[in-house]
């Protein structure tokens, strides 16, 4: 029996939500036959018992099909039309708010969680002048939260790359900003900063728990037949 699917060329015809439950899938079994099905379905949007009837080299040529598609490294989307409306990525990332960030750093490194993240990140566009534009002001809605599951994995790739890349930068940057400041500070100013050093600490510590899992998820986006 012949089985006709619509297999995806590329990361934008792929969810979130999709790819959400294939991780679902590969954190939970360590059956490579029944992932190679599991993805079928869920990336090609067939019923499981229709892969039992799909040639098994066929099998095999879709997920290698599959790992090239993931293998693409996206870049940021600054503003994507989403859902019948226009959605912009927060334009000056330095202006991201204290309750934004805690938001952001809570779930951009927990793949069941991304659509909050990415709920953070794009926010509909208010106002538009060139290539300069407003977005409305960030609201935990979950409703809003769970429409992000359909946005296209291009997007959602390109933005964690984005994030990824600020905070490997901020890492590298920061031990050099602490030395300029200090070698300015007068010996008070360097006894406040000694007051305020747990919560420099924190923020480092933060950065450097959140680059490992970015790191894991950036680099095993599938997993091998």
């Amino acid at each position: 029996m012949q089985v006709k699917i619509n297999i995806p060329d590329s990361l934008s015809e792929i969810k979130l939500h999709q790819y959400q439950r294939y991780m679902n899938v590969v954190d939970n079994s360590n059956d490579d036959l029944f992932i190679s099905q599991k993805t079928i379905e869920i990336f090609c949007d067939i019923d499981l018992k229709n892969t039992l009837n799909i040639a098994y080299k066929d099998v095999t040529e879709i997920m290698h099909h599959f790992k090239s598609v993931f293998d693409v490294k996206p870049e940021l989307k600054r503003i994507v039309t989403f859902n019948g409306k226009e959605y912009g990525f927060i334009p000056n990332i330095d202006d991201i708010s204290l309750g934004e960030l805690i938001d952001v750093s809570n779930s951009i490194n927990d793949i069941q969680k991304l659509h909050i993240a990415m709920g953070v990140l794009y926010r509909p566009v208010k106002a538009k002048y060139k290539q300069l534009y407003e977005i409305e002001d960030y609201k935990a809605d979950e409703l809003v939260m769970e429409e992000m599951k359909r946005l296209p994995l291009d997007v959602v790739f390109g933005a964690m790359l984005f994030f990824y890349r600020l905070v490997n930068d901020l890492l590298k940057a920061i031990p050099m900003y602490l030395e300029e400041k200090v070698k300015e500070m007068t010996t008070h100013s360097k006894h406040n900063l000694e007051l305020n050093g747990d919560g420099i600490m924190q923020s480092i510590n933060l950065l450097k728990e959140m680059l490992p899992d970015l790191t894991r998820l950036l680099n095993n986006k599938l997993i091998n037949v």
